[in-house]
């Protein structure tokens, strides 16, 4: 039989890292921890000049400890962070998007039919960075068939048969 204890300690974080890929996000939800970037076409970062970590420190040190600067992010800045990290998600996550902002309806209940670009702007609602471009709606098809969500064909373009959820 093992016991079991917990203990709180401080937890300390620092992460920074580089990709060739443009969408290293794998979880729109999880997106929170971290701040992406782009550096601009033709664009270099300067990592020649030298950074004095001793000053680094002491101002971070001054700024929690003395100005109770806080060191977490809150509710709407976690949004905001979110938001601007849409454009680094995986496009499968569309997926987890849409289950966000629709469901299936149930037996019965009254149901929205809406095209995939009627979709895309409520979606866009909710999360306003999402690319308004074909390929964004290419996908949203995909997810739609994946999460099972029933569509109908007007002419030459699908309707799925939605029910909004939070602002969409």
């Amino acid at each position: 039989i093992y016991g079991a204890s917990q203990e709180d300690k401080p937890r300390y974080a620092s992460f920074v890292a580089t990709t060739n890929n443009p969408h290293p996000l794998t979880d729109a939800t999880g997106s929170r921890r971290y701040i992406c970037l782009t550096i601009p076409k033709g664009q270099q970062i300067d990592n020649t000049g030298e950074i004095d970590y001793e000053q680094l420190y002491a101002q971070v040190l001054y700024e929690v400890k003395e100005q109770k600067a806080p060191y977490w992010f809150n509710n709407m800045e976690v949004k905001r962070i979110q938001e601007l990290n849409l454009n680094y998600v995986e496009q499968k996550d569309i997926a987890e998007i849409i289950s966000v902002c629709f469901r299936k309806p149930k037996e019965g209940e009254k149901a929205k039919t809406l095209n995939s670009t009627q979709i895309l702007k409520l979606i866009q609602m909710e999360y306003p960075s999402i690319k308004s471009d074909r390929s964004t709606k290419i996908h949203i098809g995909f997810a739609m068939k994946e999460l099972g969500i029933e569509h109908l064909q007007y002419g030459n373009r699908p309707h799925y048969k939605v029910v909004p959820l939070k602002s969409a």
